[in-house]
């Protein structure tokens, strides 16, 4: 079936559980999806972790961090319902927090139905990106920034060595912010979804990501990687030095520098 047509009578919901760092095309990813009437979330940004107030708490990353799966999976039914209510055409929940990738099992359990797709984004993209937005690059002097654009490489390491290991133990299938944004309907095909499910599916069609106007997907790495500077580019290579292996299972190299 395409987009548009009459969808089957509604059955029990499927989740469509996508691991991923921030600011790595995931609300691209989950919008565009979204554009399917099969295909909903729990809530608007896709991000069930904004609807049980621990989950988005400072120690959200702690994957040893108590957490109350049973009232977890009672709110999150019901808005999965509440948005099948809403769009009855809607089979399944697109959910992508961020923090998910460290109790990825116990969120699985919460539903009977699931699919799980891993994503990653170049890190230089990724450091500048989070940098910009979350960290003041630009109130930061020199030095500042070189401490920043570490740390924050440091955390795409950390990042990566949890998906690399999900991704070695569960053989999930994986997907990339760059081949998503080369090919959007991949993003359906890595979820399993036959062919017929993503047909209707429109390349141009407009995504909302945070508070930014409607956009056209585009490949926005080298837009980002330019306003770093060389030496934050040799800072952030070191980095990623540290764990060259898990860079380059994701696809990525470290530049030269």
């Amino acid at each position: 079936m395409s987009i548009g047509e009459t969808p089957p009578a509604p059955g029990p919901v499927e989740m469509l559980l996508l691991l991923t760092p921030p600011n790595s095309g995931s609300t691209s990813m989950a919008d565009f999806m979204a554009q399917s009437p099969r295909v909903g979330g729990l809530q608007r940004r896709y991000e069930g972790q904004w609807l049980v107030d621990h989950l988005h708490e400072k120690d959200r990353w702690n994957d040893q961090k108590p957490c109350d799966y049973e009232m977890i999976g009672k709110v999150w039914r019901e808005a999965a319902d509440a948005t099948m209510q809403k769009h009855p055409e809607v089979i399944y929940i697109i959910e992508k927090s961020p923090p998910n990738m460290v109790r990825y099992r116990e969120v699985l359990a919460l539903f009977d139905r699931t699919r799980v797709v891993i994503n990653n984004r170049d890190p230089y993209a990724s450091v500048s990106s989070l940098g910009y937005r979350y960290h003041g690059f630009d109130e930061l002097d020199r030095a500042q920034r070189l401490e920043r654009v570490e740390s924050l490489a440091e955390r795409w390491i950390g990042s990566a060595r949890i998906l690399k290991r999900i991704a070695e133990r569960e053989g999930y299938p994986m997907i990339r912010y760059e081949e998503f944004c080369e090919a959007p309907e991949a993003i359906f095909h890595k979820f399993g979804l036959s062919e017929t499910r993503s047909a209707g599916a429109d390349r141009n069609y407009l995504v909302n990501v945070k508070d930014y106007p409607s956009q056209p997907i585009r490949n926005m790495n080298e837009e980002q990687i330019s306003r770093l500077s060389t030496e934050e580019l040799e800072r952030i290579g070191k980095t990623l030095s540290t764990d060259a292996d898990v860079v380059r299972f994701f696809g990525y190299e470290i530049r030269p520098g």
